[in-house]
Order: structure tokens, then sequence, then C-alpha cells
């Protein structure tokens, strides 16, 4: 009997076992869902989209202020062309009683003393118009990445990854954006409207709600970076940058 068993056993040791076929090439694995019994990346997660709502909602707000030339207002309505609305990308003002707004790039047919636009607003119009546009960039490599999951961990790289990066750059663009404008109140262009102005002091005129919107956008630009290092470590098990995959 025990020859016989021992026979059956050597014959189920030719017979070969079944190949085990290998994972399908367009599925990725981060390295701690490996240790997790190979978690699947997830193709939508509540956090990737609040991050996303959250990038394109401060886009339309950041537009917002750039858009009105609600900067700086006049407060003294004492000679024409007060009172005046500075902005960055254009101005409002009253040449005869009847308010218009002008912008810069037709600034020359304006009935003003002094035409010559800061260069610290044309500085200011530049990096901001380039920060919403990264910050748009970014929001459209979110959908993606959410729409085909598959690509979000490609070549040991995570797409979410290059929307963090982008965003970090939009941010610091907007921030020194926001600064280097007042550096145009000493100007003659500011003065005309504001009197007693001086760089970071707007003299007569104070600072007005798309200025402080712009402000307060783009602190809250700065809460987008964390939602993506959470979306990528935490919601979808990528590690931050970086994923591996499992071919």
């Amino acid at each position: 009997m025990s020859l016989m068993y021992q026979d059956r056993d050597s014959l189920k040791a030719l017979v070969p076992a079944e190949p085990i076929p290998p994972p399908p090439i367009a599925t990725f694995y981060s390295d701690q869902a490996d240790r997790q019994g190979l978690k699947r990346i997830k193709g939508f997660s509540l956090v990737s989209a609040v991050w996303l709502l959250s990038t394109f909602f401060l886009v339309i707000g950041l537009a917002i202020s750039l858009g009105f030339p609600h900067w700086v207002a006049q407060t003294e309505a004492v000679l024409p062309p007060n009172p005046g609305k500075v902005g960055v990308a254009g101005l409002e003002y009253t040449p005869n009683d009847e308010l218009q707004y002008v912008s810069y790039l037709s600034i020359e047919g304006a009935d003003l003393v002094a035409k010559d636009i800061p260069s610290a607003f044309t500085a200011t119009a530049i990096m901001y118009i380039i920060g919403c546009s990264l910050l748009f960039l970014s929001g459209v490599f979110i959908i993606i990445g959410m729409l085909i999951p598959k690509i979000r961990a490609l070549n040991n790289f995570s797409i979410f990854a290059i929307s963090y990066v982008l965003q970090i750059f939009s941010l610091i663009l907007l921030l020194v954006a926001l600064i280097v404008y007042p550096i145009g109140f000493g100007d003659a262009f500011v003065v005309q409207f504001c009197f007693t102005s001086t760089p970071y002091n707007p003299g007569t005129c104070i600072i007005d709600w798309a200025y402080i919107l712009g402000m307060v956008f783009t602190a809250a630009t700065s809460f987008l970076p964390p939602l993506a290092i959470f979306s990528m470590n935490v919601v979808d098990d990528l590690p931050f940058i970086c994923a591996k995959p499992n071919l």
C-alpha cells in the first residue's frame, strides 16, 4: 500500500501545475498596496472630488478678482477723473460725470493726465494670469487622473503629482503678484487718483474688495497641495510622487 501511494505522489509531481496568469498590464499597484493584498488604485474618491471642485472654484474666484478694477478705490471725489478705481487689468473713472471702464490695453484713449501703467501693475498682471492658468491646468490633470486611473501610476510617476507641482508654482506666483502690486501706488498713474499715495500706502484711496478677494482665494489655494498629498497617499495608496507598477 505504501508503495502504491508513493507511486501516486510521484505521478502528481510529474504533472505540471497550472500556470498562474500574470496581472493585466493596464493594472498598477503601489508598494503599500502590494503589502495589503494588491489593492487596486481607485478611479474616483471623495477627497479627489473635493480637490477637483476646490481647484476650479478657486480659479473662478481668482479670475473674477483679476477682471474687476476694484483693487484700489478713490474715496474723495474732488476733481475729475475722481472717483476712480484702479485694478490689475483696467480702471474705472468719471471723466464727464459718467462712469467709464478703460482697459490698460486701450489706455491711450483715456482722458488722464498720466497714462503710463506702473511696471508693478504689469508684473502683477503677468504673474496673476500665469498663476491662474497653472491652477486651471492642474485641474485638467486631476480630471485625467480620475477618468483614466491606470495612468495615475505610469512609469514610476503619479499624474496627480503633476497637479501638485503646478499648484505649488501657482501659489508662489499669486503670492508674489499680490506683494508686488502695492509697489505701484507711488507711481504718477495712481497718484492722480489717490493724491498722497506711496508704495504700500494707498493714500486717500482704500484697498477695495477685488484685491481682498484675491488675497482670500490665494490663501485658500494653499490648501490644495495637502489635498493632493492626501489623495495620493491615503485614498489611492500611492506613495508620494512615485508609484511602482506591478507588471
